[in-house]
């Protein structure tokens, strides 16, 4: 009976010992959390500005889209696009780019880009077809502007052939 009371005692003393540790890491750890959750809400310093324009994003884009090689010669891309609010005007810009040895990344093309504008709402899709050449690497750039009451917010995305 004696060893079973000290074997009770012993395991409370652990867990006390236990509890005490975890909760000093749990009150570091909120302390942690408090200074990373103000860099993610992109708290900045009052002069932190560009243009006396606070620097924030003002509404959120979304974006999905394909673009994909339906010839040897022939490329199709769709995309679709959301706004955070309506938009009073929403645009999106399709640019078709190669990929250049000489410069190590992608160039626009001389192909025209498509270019499509839609007024009052939160969604605008899109498809174009581009001209390509055999044996050459492409995507699509596509840029997205949105005019809302907030402000004026343009977001780039970019598609690889598939």
């Amino acid at each position: 009976m004696e060893r079973k009371l000290q074997r009770v005692g012993i395991i409370l003393l652990a867990l006390t010992m236990i509890l005490s540790a975890v909760s000093v890491g749990f009150a570091a750890e909120e302390a942690y959390m408090g200074e990373e959750e103000l860099l993610e809400n992109m708290l900045l310093p009052e002069d932190t500005t560009e243009d006396d324009q606070p620097m924030t994003r003002m509404i959120d884009i979304i974006c999905s889209g394909d673009f994909t090689k339906n010839s040897s010669t022939r490329a199709t891309a769709t995309i679709a696009c959301q706004c955070g609010e309506k938009a009073k005007s929403f645009t999106s810009t399709i640019t078709l780019q190669v990929y250049s040895s000489s410069s190590g990344g992608y160039v626009n093309t001389s192909a025209a880009p498509a270019v499509q504008t839609v007024k009052d709402t939160r969604r605008i899709s899109q498809r174009a077809v581009f001209k390509i050449a055999e044996g050459k690497k492409y995507r699509i750039k596509i840029v997205i502007k949105a005019v809302t009451d907030k402000g004026t917010t343009t977001e780039t995305f970019y598609r690889n052939m598939q």
